[in-house]
């Protein structure tokens, strides 16, 4: 295997890995989360589909593929034709659910003045939850990382957004390069810069209870009690809880189930971890189950190197988004 094939290998996985946690935890998003006995071989809605996670996911690795950089207003450019593909009602964005309010005005800034304007303190998870394939297709390095950044400020203007997102990078990177367990959690911190993400992460190596670290981290962050825990949308809890997972749990399945247990903004979390996992592991060791959703399924048929151009994901979004919309799954 070339080392172009082993890229686009990865760069499959990570977004099967994506789409898969996206799916499984779509259903549980900012809802109960499943029992402690749950596996993630049972879905809880009969129309599944993955949400904005995947969908930036793959909006971000095919700017790479097509240009061989990120440029991040051609992917505003992007998002605002996506924001143009919407149908009623006004609140649905582009094909899916679950965009959340400060990318959609950032959106709306740029299609109106032609820069960006993110609204101030959106500490959340959007720009860590869409990188990991993109970190792998440009690989590591400080340009890549410049690119990353800039498209992120485009949407996240916010030291504990931009500091999460490049978390999640620098985990992607070391798992690549074959780095396992709580060493992974070292690498990120000693190339974070120094600040409350790279300071809650370095706890998280010798606490008994990481996930509990995460919550509490953004409370104080948040100046409140935040209601959803580890796995919430806040860049200080769901985006570290899934470097954890990804790190210690032994395969992408486990890593997935996992964050979909740690409740909150699920589909997210259990988006990173399986974006994570997938830059390491065959996707192919998952569960039938779960390989034959609608979207999975078709994403392994497009194996590497013949990853699909942007028009082909589209033509599969728009498959998947006729199916009935379940009620009461779009974020305000």
């Amino acid at each position: 295997m070339t080392a172009t094939d082993d890229r686009r290998r990865r760069i499959e996985h990570a977004l099967v890995g994506c789409a898969v946690g996206d799916l499984l935890g779509g259903p549980y998003e900012n809802r109960r989360p499943p029992p402690a006995g749950w596996q993630a071989l049972a879905y809880a809605s009969p129309s599944p589909r993955w949400s904005d996670d995947t969908q930036q996911s793959l909006v971000l690795v095919d700017d790479v593929l097509r240009h061989g950089a990120l440029d991040a207003r051609r992917v505003m450019e992007r998002f605002v034709a996506m924001r143009d593909e919407a149908s009623a009602p006004a609140a649905r964005f582009g094909l899916h659910r679950g965009t959340g309010r400060g990318f959609r005005a950032a959106v709306d800034a740029f299609a109106e003045r032609g820069v960006a304007a993110p609204m101030p303190g959106r500490a959340g998870n959007g720009a860590a939850m869409r990188v990991v394939a993109v970190a792998v297709a440009l690989g590591p390095g400080a340009g890549s990382v410049a690119q990353i950044e800039a498209l992120s400020r485009s949407t996240h203007d916010e030291p504990l957004a931009l500091d999460a997102a490049r978390a999640v990078v620098e985990a992607a990177w070391a798992l690549q390069d074959g780095v396992r367990g709580d060493d992974v959690l070292g690498c990120v911190v000693d190339r974070l810069p120094p600040g409350v993400v790279r300071d809650t992460l370095a706890g998280a190596v010798a606490a008994e209870d990481p996930f509990a670290l995460f919550a509490d981290a953004a409370d104080r962050a948040a100046g409140c009690r935040l209601e959803h825990g580890p796995g919430g949308g806040h860049a200080l809890a769901g985006p570290l809880s899934a470097i954890v997972l990804a790190a210690r749990a032994p395969t992408l399945h486990v890593a997935v189930r996992d964050a979909v247990r740690l409740g909150g903004d699920t589909d997210s979390t259990a988006a990173i971890a399986g974006a994570l996992r997938g830059v390491v592991d065959d996707v192919d060791t998952l569960p039938a189950a779960l390989l034959a959703f609608p979207g999975v399924e078709t994403l392994r048929r497009w194996g590497a190197p013949q990853l699909p151009s942007l028009d082909e994901w589209w033509a599969l979004e728009r498959r998947l988004s006729a199916r009935a919309d379940a009620p009461g799954r779009m974020r305000g």
